[in-house]
């Protein structure tokens, strides 16, 4: 890959912030930026630009780290997917709740490195499993009214399902990942 002069063939958004294309090119194909509040990012919209397309036997690569040590994948991108939401997971991250910075690196591989790390594209993956955590998280808290805590069937009184919303609005407020703690 040669090195790109003027500005690198992608960039990114964090919702509520302006978009982001200021990186720092660290060798021919890497580059990095490091971004404030870490804590706030829950999300990252990450596209490549049409000023300097991405050859189509090669994809972009988004990590991140709060120690220049520890590497994580966020997501991936190629010419079939040039653009894509992905999911942070930093509030869950211990290093990056106590950090006023993450550094996100990203790094232009050939599509075989890509695929052999086999990462999905699509940057939603993960929302089947926060579906069905909090799908595990109602069926708890409805188990809970069964005679005996739970098996057979359950006689559910009424307003359950606002008590229950009440409740989850509430452990949301004070932790946005509780669900995800939640044994099945």
């Amino acid at each position: 890959m040669s090195n790109f002069v003027a500005a690198p063939p992608f960039g990114l958004i964090i919702p509520g912030r302006v978009p982001e294309t200021s990186f720092t090119q660290i060798d021919s194909n890497k580059f990095s930026i490091v971004l404030p509040s870490p804590q706030t990012c829950h999300e990252i919209v990450f596209y490549l630009t049409p000023t300097y397309p991405i050859p189509p036997t090669h994809g972009v690569v988004l990590y991140s780290t709060s120690n220049s040590v520890d590497w994580k994948l966020i997501g991936a991108l190629t010419s079939g997917q040039p653009s894509g939401v992905f999911r942070t997971n930093f509030i869950s991250d211990e290093a990056l709740i106590r950090s006023q910075s993450v550094t996100l690196g990203i790094s232009v591989e050939p599509l075989e490195t890509i695929n052999n790390m086999n990462q999905q594209f699509s940057g939603t993956e993960d929302r089947m499993y926060v579906a069905k955590k909090i799908a595990m998280d109602l069926y708890h808290f409805m188990s809970s009214f069964a005679p005996g805590g739970g098996g057979g069937s359950m006689t559910v009184p009424n307003g359950v399902f606002e008590k229950w919303m009440a409740r989850f609005e509430e452990k949301f407020r004070r932790d946005p990942n509780f669900f995800l703690k939640v044994q099945d």
